[in-house]
């Protein structure tokens, strides 16, 4: 009966609390503008698809940038603002219109020129070494009902497309005149977490269970302890009729008294004797 409430406890503390989830995982590296590749679909004989998380994480290494004056004028650089326009998205724009697109972003890295200025002649150009970009991260989701929902589904791959354009101009312009040559090596990943209700309505995979859910279910399980330690302690504390009217035979006997007497003699010692336990 112990076991059978210990058990019971630890269940109903640890059950999970969401459906199950199954992750998926894409990668890219390149130095152009673009890259594929592509994301395993959820395996429907698994259970029914309720919704997607897609979390993208994107690192750029600039190898070389510069900016070439193309405005005929003289000009005098202070600061160059160096960009990075990255999308990525499922579905291509050549079979879809619109294509999923669950990362967009539009990155800025104001820099210093050397020296504090420079001053470029028409066609003269400007090299910048140590240019970065921060770590992009990007979460977003895709539920039920959504539009491209029902192609995560079934036992193939799905097509995952990112694109970069490196950037720049003056601070403070408009960029007009100026010609950027950025060049970089980026390497990204896709995790695409599927959250599913297993078939049967069994866990699955399921996340660990959240603290508020953990603190009622191991109190339950601190309750059903103690009354199990309880109950265990009650009982052993019975006097059994057997072996109590053994020992006080064995005592009158002893002392050439009556069986009849033995509770009395019991009383007189200072012990408790029930009215079953007359012998």
């Amino acid at each position: 009966m112990k076991n059978i409430i210990l058990i019971t406890a630890f269940t109903l503390a640890f059950a999970p609390l969401h459906g199950a989830v199954i992750t998926e995982t894409a990668d890219f590296s390149y130095s152009g503008s673009s890259a594929t590749s592509y994301l395993n679909q959820f395996n429907t004989s698994l259970g029914s698809l309720t919704s997607i998380t897609l979390n993208w994480t994107l690192n750029t290494a600039v190898t070389s940038a510069s900016l070439t004056n193309y405005t005929g004028t003289t000009a005098t650089l202070t600061n160059i603002d160096f960009n990075q326009q990255v999308s990525g998205y499922f579905f291509d724009y050549v079979h879809y219109n619109p294509p999923l697109e669950t990362l967009s972003s539009n990155q800025h890295s104001i820099v210093s020129v050397s020296g504090g200025s420079a001053v470029l002649n028409p066609d003269d150009t400007l090299s910048y070494s140590g240019l970065t970009f921060s770590q992009l991260t990007q979460e977003s989701y895709v539920n039920s009902g959504d539009d491209y929902f029902n192609y995560f589904k079934g036992a193939g791959s799905v097509p995952v497309y990112l694109w970069t354009s490196l950037g720049g101009k003056p601070a403070g312009s408009d960029g007009g005149g100026w010609s950027p040559i950025v060049i970089g090596n980026k390497t990204a990943h896709l995790t695409a977490t599927y959250t599913y209700t297993p078939i049967g309505g069994g866990s699955g995979v399921a996340p660990v269970p959240e603290p508020s859910a953990m603190i009622l279910g191991c109190g339950g399980l601190f309750f059903m302890v103690g009354m199990a330690f309880k109950k265990r302690r009650g009982s052993q504390s019975k006097v059994h009729r057997g072996s109590s009217c053994r020992r006080k035979k064995m005592m009158a006997k002893v002392r050439d008294e009556p069986e009849f007497a033995v509770s009395r003699v019991w009383r007189a010692r200072g012990l408790r004797v029930s009215q079953h336990e007359v012998c």
